[in-house]
């Protein structure tokens, strides 16, 4: 009887041991959407359901893919084995589902957030964030260096203007030149120069009269011959010599991608220019504190400004720019017929 009572007992310490508890720290301290959205990711990450996750996601979040994207796309292509497995390992930990104040959940510590972890009803809290997804499949070649060259030398940080979180430049632009779709505008830039904006002087009126605003630049007008360009570590071009730019230190470039030049000029269908180099650029700007702007730009030969820097279609970020160029070669391959008039 005794030795039956010690097998009963070691029985129950290695079930004990052995037992997982569903207990995310959300669950524990009462944030019951953000556990409930955790468990259906992990859900969706045990049957490789791109379409569940989708219905979890924010429209476009912060960072990661959009959620037409994942909706779209096999599960394999979203997401690696480790990843994937270090999502179905947290089930039943603390990891599953960590409260982070008004920053949201994180899940997997830090793969995915979720929103409204603050909120402890029992409704609905959707993925803001993936971080560690996979980045779309593209045929545009990777750049083997961030050097731009032009006929005056390499492009410097300050020929490429960039769209403000406040929208506040391009505002002033849809003011001046009559813009009427602002979002069209903000998200497509190049379609309005040659059609809207017929002329690439700065702005200098209303806010701008004492910092002149432009979103395209001659060449002439941004490159410093006597400027000292640098390539960091991180691949980007910077301006190490600021005496003549105070702000140069602020703004460095990296090219991403090369962009076709069919893909360039449709960008640009208004502008009377041949396109003669497109790329996908990442600009970053800041003190301490740095924001990544991610955006197409395409220098072009014109009549009679010259040689110009033009922005031709601003993103969200990195995910968003790479969904857009997969798009535009799926249409290609499709249908040689494809008119590229409808982005």
């Amino acid at each position: 009887m005794t030795k039956l009572l010690k097998i009963m007992f070691l029985s129950f310490i290695v079930s004990f041991c052995s037992f997982k508890v569903n207990a995310s720290q959300c669950l524990e301290l009462g944030y019951n959407a953000s556990h409930q959205t955790s468990q259906k990711i992990i859900d969706a990450f045990k049957s490789n359901d791109n379409v569940a996750l989708a219905e979890l996601m924010f429209a476009y979040i912060v960072n990661g893919p959009s959620q037409t994207y994942v909706a779209n796309t096999k599960f394999d292509l979203l997401f690696s084995k480790e990843v994937k497995q270090q999502i179905l390992d947290t089930e039943g930990t603390k990891e599953q589902c960590y409260p982070m104040g008004s920053n949201g959940a994180m899940v997997a510590r830090g793969i995915i957030w979720i929103a409204d972890a603050d909120d402890k009803t029992e409704g609905f809290s959707p993925i803001k964030s993936i971080n560690r997804s996979l980045k779309p499949i593209v045929n545009a070649p990777k750049t083997r260096n961030s050097y731009w060259t032009s006929d005056l030398g390499d492009l410097h940080s300050s020929c490429f203007s960039t769209l403000w979180m406040s929208y506040d430049n391009y505002e002033l632009f849809a003011e001046q030149f009559n813009i009427y779709d602002l979002q069209r505008f903000k998200s497509f830039p190049g379609e309005f120069f040659g059609s809207e904006i017929d002329s690439l002087e700065p702005i200098n009126q209303g806010w701008a009269k004492d910092k002149p605003q432009s979103l395209g630049f001659r060449t002439s007008d941004c490159i410093d011959s006597a400027a000292n360009l640098v390539l960091q570590s991180d691949n980007s071009v910077i301006i190490e010599d600021c005496s003549t730019n105070t702000d140069c230190s602020q703004k460095s470039y990296k090219l991403h991608r090369v962009i076709n030049q069919r893909i360039c000029t449709k960008l640009t269908r208004n502008f009377h220019g041949t396109c003669k180099s497109s790329y996908l650029v990442s600009i970053r700007e800041g003190e301490g504190a740095y924001y990544t702007h991610w955006a197409i730009y395409g220098l072009f030969k014109s009549e009679p400004d010259g040689e110009v820097i033009l922005p031709l279609a601003n993103f969200k970020n990195e995910n968003a720019a790479l969904e857009f160029i997969r798009g535009v070669e799926l249409e290609v391959k499709h249908s040689s017929a494809q008119k590229l008039d409808d982005f």
